[in-house]
């Protein structure tokens, strides 16, 4: 089966066909681009990075292609949640894309926390009502990020313990 897939733009229609299973087994980061200094965030455009095969995480593409279009003057952001980590009394803050899985979540912990890596992790989060709920699972991260994202919270605090301490 083929599906049409229409873009339109001022300058430019772009038509492509492509059979529905190719689609599903491709990569994708779609990052805006704005003017860097003066210009607030002026649309340049739109970068559309595609893989043959998905990948686990687009996290290092996202931040070469930043410091590439930093280099040029222009800049470009990712739709994302602060997330703030405690661990043993200290606290990190990081930026995490929305399509972010667990193991990406893992990964910006383990950066700064270098004790933890290669440990077994129980992550937990606190909900707006102040409940402290575990993530095990991209689909809670997914829900954890979309609950911030609705309730417009600036911020996702998360506990992180060793797994044998208690989860």
């Amino acid at each position: 089966m083929n599906h049409d897939y229409y873009s339109s733009g001022p300058a430019a229609h772009i038509l492509i066909q492509r059979r529905s299973g190719a689609i599903l087994s491709q990569g994708q980061l779609v990052l805006p681009v704005c003017f860097d200094e003066g210009a607030g965030n002026k649309l340049a455009g739109v970068i559309e990075y595609v893989t043959t095969v998905r990948k686990e995480s687009y996290i290092e593409d996202f931040e070469e292609i930043h410091n590439l279009l930093k280099d040029k003057g222009l800049k470009s952001t990712y739709v994302g949640k602060t997330i703030k980590v405690v661990y043993n009394g200290h606290m990190i803050k990081f930026r995490l894309p929305l399509s972010s899985k667990f193991i990406d979540l893992l990964s910006e912990v383990t950066k700064r926390f270098a004790d933890l890596e290669h440990k077994k992790l129980c992550v937990k989060y606190e909900d707006n009502k102040g409940n402290i709920l575990p993530i095990s699972s991209d689909e809670v991260l997914w829900g954890c990020m979309e609950e911030a994202s609705s309730k417009g919270a600036n911020f996702i605090k998360m506990h992180v313990s060793l797994e044998h301490v208690g989860c």
